[in-house]
């Protein structure tokens, strides 16, 4: 017998969520979240997450583990649709033998991830510069600020993670910021939801 057993009147699913978020930030963005909703609502438990990385590095998405209770799927199902969550993230719903049963796709949210580098810039500039001043300056330049915010330190660069409504807005009132602060010369910025 298993460390856990499934209720016989639970469902598995997994929400994946399309976003690059350090494990501390998926347990306090959403298994936190979705155990209190959980608790209230009384759709069944979180059962923890996982982080899903590329071959090369970094955080590539999120996953949090849900048994949910067969009646409460559609509750569960409306409630994921009032948490902030990247687009390209989805609801996966699994079978008894553990198969896809059905997946519904969830998130309103863009991202933009800028990298940072790490390594070819003059040593004065890493000295002088706070990565911190960056961070603080994208929520200040973004009417609406970034919902979601992670980062992941790779060998040569440092990618911050933003997610808000739109990326092109965002990309667009930071980009003074980008052209002007010594730490972000050379940057890359993406779209990555």
């Amino acid at each position: 017998m298993g460390l856990f057993k499934k209720e016989s009147n639970t469902i598995k699913t997994t929400l994946h969520v399309n976003a690059r978020l350090q494990p501390e930030h998926r347990v306090s963005y959403y298994e936190d979240h979705l155990k209190g909703v959980f608790k209230k609502e009384k759709l069944g438990s979180v059962n923890g997450g996982n982080s899903v990385f590329f071959k090369e590095g970094g955080i590539a998405s999120c996953e949090v583990y849900i048994e949910c209770y067969e009646d409460k799927i559609n509750r569960l199902i409306e409630l994921l649709h009032y948490i902030p969550i990247a687009k390209g993230s989805r609801l996966t719903v699994f079978r008894d033998d553990g198969k896809v049963d059905r997946e519904y796709p969830l998130g309103e949210l863009e991202g933009m991830g800028i990298y940072l580098n790490g390594v070819d810039l003059p040593k004065e500039v890493y000295k002088k510069c706070d990565i911190n001043f960056v961070v603080d300056e994208v929520y200040r330049l973004v009417e609406t600020p970034p919902i979601l915010y992670s980062y992941w330190q790779g060998p040569k660069e440092t990618a911050l993670y933003f997610y808000s409504g739109s990326f092109t807005t965002m990309r667009t009132k930071i980009n003074n910021l980008l052209t002007t602060y010594p730490l972000c010369q050379g940057c890359r910025v993406t779209q990555i939801s």
